[in-house]
């Protein structure tokens, strides 16, 4: 079985920035608010490696702004932004890289602005990635591909599905509970499973004991943005694969509308009409789904934590990878290895003995997850 994320190393992810494409970058500082910088870390979330900055700059964490969560086991570079009228925080940038060089967080300057940097605001992804513990079978799927693209322009295409690191701990469940307006019950399962936010929230409930809702406020709002976007991907991610069966069993060709350019499903939040959706499949398939969950698009409002509420969209359920390549590597061939430079070299691969070892390279639009286009790829 093929292994990913061994290393951070292992993983590396570059973030396409608008910078000059829908953010304008100035160099000279004028009445501008906000300052641009490249976010490099390793071994870190997102979140944790922006909890750090804001504590080590001494600024809130609200006053930062990023266009996406890059992979915790990786070597990552994003755009944030940081709210900074009195350019305090950019007086401080040099120092905080000296005070963090060891602990795999940098912070490279880009320029100022008058815009926050918001989720959903980059063009998409760059991904090199190491994969390992290769046997014949593996590579022989990695062989047909790598000819595939040599010999055919057809585009590469993957189901669109959301990576399980969108799942992770309980979020998934914190997020539907929190839809639910089970604000309890969504603060005690935080409590099991959060550690950072912990300690703040206890705290605040040892002098208001029922307030949950004011609780949940001692939460970034960014975390508690990601426990319902989780619910919503899982969401999602049950109607794809409900719709993929649908395709599958069509083998007379009956139902149209299967093209995979043109099938969209909602991420259902607030303002999704489930009724106005076109594809009478998916409109069915969401529908079901949303009353076995006893949920509907209006749960997405929490006037409690109006900041929280989710907005739905429409996402494909097919996604082209592109500039796809299986690189060479270079160094550590051996012997037997030698007849692979026909197919592209394959190094051996020193954290599983006797087994191999291949790169791959592509770009991937906002939102995709390089997580299941490995996984489909070995499927």
């Amino acid at each position: 079985m093929y292994k990913i994320k061994q290393l951070p190393e292992d993983f590396v992810v570059e973030e396409i920035t608008r910078f000059g494409n829908g953010i304008e970058v100035k160099e000279s500082k004028d009445d501008c608010k906000y300052i641009y910088c490249i976010l490099k870390k390793r071994d870190y979330t997102t979140l944790k490696a922006l909890q750090i900055i804001s504590h080590e700059l001494g600024l809130s964490l609200n006053n930062i702004g990023f266009a996406g969560n890059k992979d915790r086991i990786a070597v990552t570079q994003q755009a944030i932004s940081i709210y900074d009228p009195g350019n305090r925080a950019k007086l401080k940038i040099d120092k905080f890289n000296s005070d963090c060089e060891t602990k795999g967080i940098n912070l490279q300057f880009v320029g100022h602005g008058n815009c926050p940097i918001s989720l959903g605001e980059l063009e998409g992804n760059k991904f090199k990635i190491v994969i390992r513990n290769l046997g014949n079978k593996e590579l022989l799927k990695l062989k047909k591909l790598d000819a595939m693209q040599l010999t055919d322009e057809k585009r590469l295409k993957f189901v669109n599905l959301y990576g399980e690191q969108r799942f992770s701990k309980s979020n998934k469940d914190i997020g539907k509970l929190l839809l639910q307006k089970r604000f309890k019950d969504a603060v005690e399962l935080i409590i099991k499973t959060e550690g950072e936010s912990e300690n703040k929230v206890n705290r605040y409930l040892t002098n208001y004991s029922n307030d949950y809702v004011n609780a949940l406020k001692q939460i970034p709002r960014k975390l508690l943005l990601m426990y319902v976007h989780s619910y919503q991907s899982y969401l999602w991610n049950m109607a794809a694969e409900k719709m993929l069966k649908k395709i599958k069993g069509d083998k007379e060709n009956n139902i149209k509308g299967y093209e995979k350019d043109n099938i969209e499903i909602p991420v259902v939040g607030f303002g999704t009409d489930i009724n106005k959706i076109e594809n009478v499949i998916v409109k069915k398939i969401v529908s079901d789904i949303m009353k076995k969950e006893a949920m509907t698009e209006r749960d997405f409002i929490i006037r409690q934590l109006p900041e929280v509420s989710a907005e739905g969209k429409y996402r494909q359920l097919y996604c082209e990878v592109k500039n796809f390549k299986i690189i060479a590597i270079k160094d550590g061939l051996t012997k037997e290895d030698k007849s692979a430079k026909k197919d592209g070299l394959v190094e051996e691969d020193e954290l599983h003995k006797g087994k191999k070892k291949r790169v791959l390279e592509f770009t991937l639009p906002k939102s995709s997850y390089a997580t299941e286009v490995i996984k489909q790829i070995f499927q």
